[in-house]
């Protein structure tokens, strides 16, 4: 059973940084959450710990996806590439 988590804070810095130990990548606009996968069920939850329902089509191919792997919890943030004229509403 995997036990209840939370998504890490976003920490602010006073100016960026370069460093060779670390990677960097480009930030692209979505939504952050955890996805917990358990007995062959996903929920991706939010950071402020709600179920996200409206990627249930994300949440149902996950397991699929990660054949094999029992129970995972993986953080990430959920986003999409879209033309100005495709892009979805807020409602969708």
């Amino acid at each position: 059973m995997i036990p209840p988590l939370s998504a890490l804070e976003l920490q602010q810095i006073e100016r960026p940084f370069d460093d060779p130990a670390w990677v960097f990548e480009i930030k692209f606009d979505g939504f952050r959450s955890l996805a917990k996968i358990e007995g062959g069920v996903c929920e991706l939850i939010s950071r402020n710990e709600n179920v996200f329902k409206r990627f249930a089509k994300l949440s149902r191919a996950l397991p699929d996806d990660l054949k094999g792997v029992v129970d995972v919890v993986l953080d990430g943030e959920k986003s999409s590439f879209w033309t100005t004229a495709a892009r979805p509403s807020s409602t969708s």
